[in-house]
C-alpha cells in the first residue's frame, strides 16, 4: 500500500517529523512538501499522512485550502493528520483541534501533535524576536517527541 506524507513546514520541523514516519512506515512512503508542489494526485495512495506547522495558532493557509479543497477524496483514504508545536498539554491540544476541518479528524486513524522545535539558525530576525519575546526560549531547542512518532507510525503499518 502507498502511503504519502504530505507536509508544509516553515524552519524544517514538520519536514523531519515527515522523515521520522517515512522511516519507520517502511516500503512506498513517498513525502511531498505542500509548500513547493500543489499539484499532488492522491488517487495514487491509499494511505494519506498530513502534517503541519503551527504559527500563531494556526496552520498556513495552503494546508488549510489543500484540506478543504480535498477533503472528499481524503475521507476515502487511511489518513492520519499532525502538527508540529511547541506547546504541551491543553494549549497543544486546542491546536490540534482547531489545525484540520472535523470531517477529516473524525475519519482519521491517528491524529495527534508530535512535538516541535525552534530552530534558530533557520529563522529570520523576525521570528528569532517573537520566539525570544513570546516563548522566552534564546537557543534552539528540539522537543520532537519520539514515542509518539513511534505510535503515530504504527497505526500505519
Amino acid at each position: 500500500m502507498k502511503t504519502l506524507i504530505l507536509y508544509i513546514t516553515k524552519h524544517g520541523c514538520t519536514e523531519k517529523i515527515a522523515n521520522m514516519l517515512k522511516a519507520r512506515i517502511g516500503e512506498d512512503v513517498y513525502i511531498r512538501n505542500l509548500k513547493n508542489d500543489y499539484s499532488i494526485d492522491l488517487n495514487l495512495y491509499d494511505n494519506v499522512i498530513i502534517g503541519s506547522s503551527i504559527h500563531m495558532g494556526k496552520i498556513p493557509r495552503r494546508m488549510k485550502k489543500f484540506c478543504k479543497e480535498n477533503a472528499g477524496m481524503l475521507l476515502n483514504k487511511r489518513l492520519g493528520l499532525y502538527i508540529s508545536c511547541m506547546f504541551e498539554g491543553d494549549v497543544a491540544s486546542k491546536q490540534l483541534a482547531d489545525a484540520y476541518p472535523q470531517i477529516l479528524k473524525d475519519a482519521s486513524i491517528a491524529f495527534d501533535f508530535l512535538g516541535g522545535e525552534f530552530n534558530f539558525k533557520k529563522m529570520n530576525f523576525i521570528d528569532k524576536l517573537m520566539v525570544k519575546k513570546v516563548a522566552n526560549v534564546t537557543e534552539s531547542v528540539c522537543r520532537i517527541d519520539n514515542e509518539k512518532v513511534i505510535q503515530f507510525a504504527e497505526k500505519f503499518c
